[in-house]
């Protein structure tokens, strides 16, 4: 079974490999914030990934942090494999390239 960091690492050098920023994300006043923030020039709009091992569920922590960042209108994704991650970059450019 694959860990939490071995599945950020392989996604994010797949996103950089198709032109994606990606950056580390940690709120400076509160806990919760989702992993990742990816963003590509050719893609609509930016993303936010919240990795977790295979099968590992979010803390309550990062449940609200995300329900709140969803109901302001960003895309947050809970990916658990690294081909789950892959798909997610792959669908954010489906329709440009």
């Amino acid at each position: 079974m694959a860990a939490e960091s071995d599945i950020e690492t392989a996604v994010c050098e797949y996103a950089e490999e198709r032109g994606y920023l990606q950056r580390k994300l940690k709120w400076a006043d509160k806990r919760g914030a989702p992993d990742r923030f990816f963003a590509h020039p050719l893609a609509p709009v930016p993303f936010m990934i919240e990795f977790k091992a295979p099968g590992e569920r979010v803390r309550p922590d990062q449940g609200r942090e995300i329900r709140k960042l969803r109901d302001a209108g960003v895309i947050v994704y809970i990916i658990d494999s690294e081909w789950g991650g892959r798909a997610v970059v792959d669908a954010h450019l489906v329709n440009i390239l």
